[in-house]
């Protein structure tokens, strides 16, 4: 048991004259991640899908839809976006604020300032 103790004493002895600290986020050197290894050797799985890519996939899928009598294929943000439309349309405020921003964040810009210039025109002969 005293041969435990005295290891367990040396190795802090060790860590304290050498001024590192053991403790919350401060590992013991040989427990360190090793320089040149990666965290992860095998990388990413083949084929696993990123949040964004899932989002991407489901928002463009398309769907077979009738719309006054025509049928129409539209992806699903599009019908995400007509449904919204179709809610502020019958009176939700909630649908209505929501399209609103839409609106605001995907709409056509407005420019900034006016501008001011002039068009040069080359005349042309008549031959």
């Amino acid at each position: 048991m005293s041969d435990q103790n005295d290891h367990a004493e040396n190795s802090a002895g060790e860590a304290l004259s050498s001024g590192y600290k053991v403790g919350y986020k401060s590992p013991p050197k040989q427990h360190r991640f090793s320089k040149g290894k990666s965290g992860n050797p095998e990388g990413r799985r083949r084929g696993a899908r990123g949040r964004r890519a899932i989002v991407e996939r489901v928002l463009l899928e398309k769907r077979r839809i009738e719309i006054d009598g025509r049928v129409r294929e539209l992806t699903m943000i599009e019908l995400v976006v007509l449904a919204l439309r179709q809610e502020a349309l019958n009176g939700k405020t909630r649908a209505l604020k929501v399209y609103e921003r839409l609106d605001e964040f995907c709409g056509p810009q407005k420019p900034s300032e006016p501008r001011a210039g002039y068009l040069v025109v080359p005349q042309v002969e008549n031959l």
